[in-house]
């Protein structure tokens, strides 16, 4: 299976490779800069410009839950490796760990942002563009703008 979502804002769950469609999920809204699905296929997250991860049901199409708290755009998400956590990356300078099933915030964290390497990067320092979580879900890592790679024992 492939997760697409296109300018329409609509994601698309496609039969791959042939690329047949098999089911969208509408109602998103806004524009979409990172999805995950679960590791037991059940659930799949987007989320964006509109500070909220959606939680998408994959039996029905519809939207499960909403997870609100950052204050800027969410670059990225990752389920853990047991899918009962999520952890969003957001340009409010903040990363999150999420319960799944209560949808509540577990820790909420602003990484170092530390200006590292010879030079300054592109990108504004402490903004967070990348997380992801270790294969046995011990360890999280995150990457910002300040070209800081950092992570850190759950």
């Amino acid at each position: 299976m492939l997760l697409t979502v296109g300018s329409d804002n609509v994601l698309q769950l496609r039969k791959f490779p042939s690329g047949e469609m098999k089911q969208t999920f509408e109602g998103a809204g806004t524009v979409i800069r990172s999805v995950a699905i679960s590791p037991n296929q059940r659930l799949m997250a987007s989320a964006g410009s509109d500070e909220m991860v959606r939680l998408w049901d994959f039996q029905d199409g519809r939207e499960s839950r909403t997870l609100k708290g950052h204050t800027a755009v969410i670059q990225s998400i990752a389920f853990s490796p047991d899918g009962r956590k999520l952890v969003s990356g957001s340009s409010d300078k903040t990363v999150r760990i999420w319960d799944v099933k209560s949808g509540r915030t577990e820790l909420t964290f602003h990484p170092l942002g530390k200006i590292a390497g010879p030079r300054p990067s592109d990108g504004i320092p402490g903004q967070v563009f990348a997380v992801a979580f270790s294969p046995d879900g011990t360890l999280l890592a995150s990457g910002g703008g300040d070209g800081v790679g950092e992570y850190g024992e759950l």
